[in-house]
């Protein structure tokens, strides 16, 4: 049985919601033992930009030393395997490398800095993604996400209920919607 994991599994809902071709658990060449080499968690294809965006997720709560290590194997795969398994014609203008986790100990300075650089991929915290892009994403503004996206339909349709209980409250006052897009 395939053991499904929230984090992976909401990051695909949110670039499949906003327009990406995703594959998912991905496994690449065999091994010289009969199995296989590696597996990517998601690769995205923006085809308008000719993005490519590969994802790995984690909720584990391992040292970053041993996090590290996990993950520059995860990403250690050169361009070209993107082009071959998403089958493209001409190269991608650009290739994002994230690396999402879900973990209790906020990474510090340098922590981020010598993961990023000794695994070539921008390092995200489970909370940053869901303030930097999901909230603002699934504003009250943006209509009801349909049903095939259970995840980011539960987050949505939770944040309208805070903010209804919110604005009853808090009935008279000047009350802005709880999560909602900040201007700048």
């Amino acid at each position: 049985m395939l053991k499904v994991n929230f984090l992976e599994e909401l990051i695909a809902e949110w670039y499949q919601h906003r327009g990406l071709l995703v594959m998912r658990n991905i496994n690449l060449k065999k091994s010289v033992g009969g199995g296989i080499a590696g597996e990517i968690d998601i690769l995205a294809f923006y085809p308008p930009g000719l993005q490519i965006i590969h994802a790995e997720t984690s909720a584990d709560s391992k040292r970053w030393r041993e996090r590290i290590k996990i993950f520059k194997e995860k990403f250690k795969w050169p361009n070209e395997l993107y082009y071959n398994e998403l089958r493209l014609p001409q190269k991608a203008r650009r290739i994002d490398k994230i690396a999402i986790i879900h973990c209790s100990d906020k990474p510090r300075g340098e922590n981020r800095t010598q993961f990023e650089k000794e695994t070539g991929a921008k390092l995200i915290t489970f909370s940053e993604f869901m303030k930097s892009h999901i909230i603002p994403g699934i504003s009250k503004h943006s209509g009801t996400i349909p049903e095939t996206f259970p995840l980011l339909r539960a987050i949505q349709l939770t944040i309208r209920e805070i903010n209804k209980e919110m604005k009853k409250k808090f009935k008279g006052m000047i009350v802005k919607d709880l999560f909602s897009q900040q201007s700048n």
